[in-house]
């Protein structure tokens, strides 16, 4: 059911990136500034559905999972592991449906 599948590492200008760009209201990633006339308007959610029903954004070139952005944003760390949906919507990315995985003690 979980992905044992670490997160990729952004770099710190990614970092910087999603700080500047994005915040966090009801578990959705909420665009506050453009960075490039691409990006969705200020106000709007963030994200493109993926083939595995995550939500993703490319940033700086690199496309990350939204409920990485999401547990970076609420605890200042980008998250080490696996992150997992507690009630199995990947949609859902509020920041109570999200738990990082011990890549050791998920079993196959």
């Amino acid at each position: 059911m979980y992905s044992k599948s670490k997160p990729k590492t952004p770099t710190d200008a990614q970092l910087e990136s999603i700080k500047r760009r994005y915040v966090t209201e009801g578990g959705k990633l909420i665009v506050k500034s453009r960075d490039k006339t691409r990006m969705p308007p200020v106000g709007t959610e963030a994200g493109v559905l993926q083939s595995k029903n995550h939500l993703s954004v490319n940033v700086k070139g690199t496309r990350l999972r939204v409920h990485h952005i999401v547990w970076y944003l609420h605890h200042g760390y980008w998250p080490t592991h696996a992150i997992a949906h507690r009630d199995g919507n990947r949609t859902n990315n509020s920041i109570e449906n999200l738990v990082m995985l011990n890549l050791d003690t998920v079993q196959a």
